[in-house]
């Protein structure tokens, strides 16, 4: 019995003494995730600065201002952590409606890009915050198009989702969602 007796108390010894090393791993571990993390800040900075709704102000494309109806300022950019809401008004050229759709994409942030999260190829679109201004700036074909966005809060883009299929005039919305017949 004495010999049975000092074989479990060497057990018990044993699975104290693991116990003890599991816990210095996991608070080693957790000690690791959260250097990890707070050497990403700057990052999660400029994805938070990003983070809400923005309506668009004015544009420019090749160096040249574009006049925007009171249909195309309706266009917001909605930013949640890691996904865009972008919901675009848009003349309609030969009906005279302000056409509605919206498309949702992933981005994720890589200094002071944005890029789709989906595409690792992706140029991005260069932005930059100043205030409650959001300049994006978008090259295609060798064509500069810089837009100029003003942070909204969620009553202004409420107030401007509620004229989708609002009947009157050039504040007729028609609604399309992606893909829209327009994306073809």
């Amino acid at each position: 019995i004495v010999f049975y007796y000092r074989k479990s108390s060497i057990f018990a010894l044993i699975k104290t003494e693991i116990l003890i090393f599991m816990k210095r791993i996991f608070l080693g571990a957790t000690a690791f995730v959260a250097l990890l993390f707070s050497s990403c800040e700057k990052n999660d900075n400029a994805s938070a600065d990003l983070t809400g709704a923005w309506q668009l102000e004015s544009a420019t494309v090749a160096g040249q201002s574009q006049i925007l109806g009171d249909c195309d300022k309706k266009t917001v950019y909605v930013f949640t952590q890691n996904q865009l809401t972008f919901h675009e008004f848009e003349t309609n050229r030969s009906t005279r409606n302000c056409d509605y759709d919206n498309h949702v994409e992933t981005y994720k942030i890589e200094g002071n890009l944005i890029k789709d999260a989906n595409d690792p190829n992706e140029k991005g679109i260069l932005f930059s915050i100043s205030g409650n201004t959001l300049t994006l700036t978008i090259e295609e074909n060798g064509q500069k198009e810089t837009l100029n966005l003003k942070k909204i809060n969620q009553a202004q883009l409420d107030a401007i989702l509620a004229t989708i299929n609002n009947g009157g005039g050039n504040n007729n919305c028609l609604l399309y969602t992606s893909p829209s017949p327009r994306d073809s």
